[in-house]
């Protein structure tokens, strides 16, 4: 996999150009990566072996772990609280709720984490907080929810809460291990770096990680000592997809709600988003799919759309579905008086044929 000073220019695909008037005002560039749960390369666009950074997009693995540990029987962890341990959560009070119940059950607080403080990055929620004159504290930090829940896998399985966040704490070690399994390669192979919350993040190629979406969504087809976990944690995070994500503005929630359980979907830092579609919404196996943004940044106007029309190209959508999205399809492009001056398109076609 490319590390920094490798990249003698990737073969990204333009995946969605932005227009004004005529002309075009930009052009989005990445790679997307559509797979079996058999490990099956279905299409792709740009380059399917991109090693792509997945910050946050592996939560639902971490959560496995905390599954692993017995601190959902011992702590009496609600589902709602395990989705919000999946969570990039959006800083809204219930996000926050959940957090503190989790920590109160355990016995520690806010002190505890290791997540660090940043003001939410839904608008809407930072300017609640700075019109009320509240100074954001870690519970606001999108992370905070699988901070607090990794601090209860430690104290079920005896482990020391000091160090939680640190590659060679065993929490860590057995998420680094249980990835490695879902994504069909050896621990050693996985690239490994440093979160903004300070746990550590996962290199893979993307065709990986979408494996890892796809066995996500069809237990069949993962790992057989994570199967029960897999049932217990995709059932929580797509029956609360508002604690796993945000009530407003998030594609991750209405992909969750619209998708009835059939769908999960989990964003990351920097460009990445990846979806999981259980079998039978097309195909008989599971799918998933991965998309990477080289220009990266979180939750820009790109992803968005790139990941619904892919949904839509390949099949997964109806078109009552795709109509409850168009909030977070290629659109017009408005100016600051509302005016229509330009729109977006996607760039490329993917179609995964006979599967």
């Amino acid at each position: 996999m490319d590390k920094a000073g490798d990249m003698k220019g990737s073969r990204s695909a333009p995946l969605l150009c932005v227009t004004r008037g005529d002309y075009v005002d930009a052009v989005h560039h990445g790679h997307i990566a559509i797979v079996r749960s058999d490990g099956f390369i279905c299409a792709s666009a740009g380059e399917h072996a991109y090693a792509a950074v997945l910050r946050s997009g592996m939560k639902p693995i971490q959560v496995l772990s905390v599954i692993a540990s017995g601190a959902v029987e011992k702590f009496g962890l609600t589902d709602e609280e395990l989705a919000v341990a999946a969570a990039s959560h959006s800083g809204e009070e219930e996000h926050l709720a959940a957090v503190r119940s989790i920590l109160n059950k355990i016995g520690k607080s806010e002190a505890d984490l290791r997540c660090g403080v940043h003001a939410p990055f839904m608008p809407h929620v930072a300017a609640r907080m700075a019109g009320a004159g509240e100074e954001p504290c870690q519970l606001n930090n999108n992370c905070s929810g699988k901070h607090a829940a990794m601090l209860a896998a430690c104290l079920a399985k005896g482990w020391p809460v000091q160090g939680y966040d640190r590659l060679e704490h065993p929490l860590q070690q057995d998420i680094l291990l249980r990835l490695a399994r879902f994504a069909g390669v050896e621990a050693k192979e996985i690239g490994i770096v440093v979160d903004g919350c300070g746990i550590p993040a996962f290199v893979l190629p993307l065709w990986r990680s979408a494996l890892v979406f796809a066995r996500l969504a069809d237990p069949g087809a993962a790992p057989e000592e994570d199967r029960k976990l897999v049932g217990i944690a995709v059932k929580a995070i797509t029956a609360n997809p508002t604690y796993g994500s945000g009530k407003v503005g998030r594609l991750e929630a209405l992909l969750m709600q619209i998708g009835e359980g059939k769908l999960i979907a989990k964003v990351g830092a920097e460009g990445f988003y990846a979806v999981g579609v259980t079998p039978g919404v097309i195909g008989r196996t599971g799918f998933g799919l991965a998309l990477k943004l080289e220009e990266g940044i979180t939750f820009n106007r790109a992803t968005d759309p790139i990941v619904v029309a892919a949904l839509e190209q390949i099949g997964v959508l109806s078109e009552a579905q795709a109509g409850r999205l168009a909030d977070f399809k290629a659109r017009e492009v408005l100016n600051c008086r509302g005016e229509s001056v330009g729109g977006m398109k996607a760039l490329f076609k993917l179609a995964i044929g006979d599967h």
